[in-house]
């Protein structure tokens, strides 16, 4: 008696390697063609930096079987996070591939200001916050006071002339790295 073997093509997964910030999430995407629908997945993070936990629906694991899992990236550490794909179709033929997930350190903003209290009248105030690197975004804002030197996009300095007349003043920067990270 003959036997009939059937030979199923294997799905093929098409992905692609994200970056984000410490403290975003994006969604991972991974779409499989050939094969035979309907698919399940299974994503698995297997290596990184820090805790692995990076999937977190519906508590945080490093596994998902999301056709489309978020990984977040709220606590973790800067670094490269290797997160294997395996989709198996109808047949129960499988692929199974890895990319990398970058997750980039956001900048350092610890603000430094001249020793001592403020007053009215007090002229050429200076604060700064690290240098991080060319083409840095740094947005200075300051109330109650004026731009004496510095504060421009590229500066990581700000000189400021306080005309309080009697209210509180206060200087704010938002670094933003070349990266996006802020």
């Amino acid at each position: 008696t003959p036997v009939t073997l059937t030979n199923n093509e294997n799905p093929q997964i098409s992905s692609v390697s994200p970056s984000l910030c410490i403290g975003e999430s994006t969604t991972l995407s991974a779409p499989v063609s050939g094969g035979s629908a309907p698919y399940t997945y299974l994503w698995t993070v297997i290596s990184g930096e820090g805790s692995l936990d990076r999937f977190t629906d519906p508590t945080p694991s490093n596994t998902s079987t999301d056709e489309e899992p978020v990984f977040n990236a709220t606590g973790a550490d800067a670094g490269d996070y290797i997160v294997e794909i395996t989709a198996t179709d109808a047949n129960g033929c499988t692929d199974t591939e890895q990319i990398t997930v970058t997750v980039q350190d956001g900048p350092d903003a610890t603000f430094t200001a001249q020793d001592g209290d403020v007053c009215a009248g007090d002229m050429g105030v200076s604060y700064e916050v690290p240098d991080n690197g060319a083409g840095t975004i740094y947005n200075w804002t300051v109330n109650n006071g004026t731009i004496a030197n510095g504060g421009t996009i590229s500066d990581n300095f700000i000189e400021v002339d306080w005309d309080l007349g009697g209210t509180s003043g206060q200087v704010s920067v938002e670094v933003i790295l070349t990266t996006g990270c802020i």
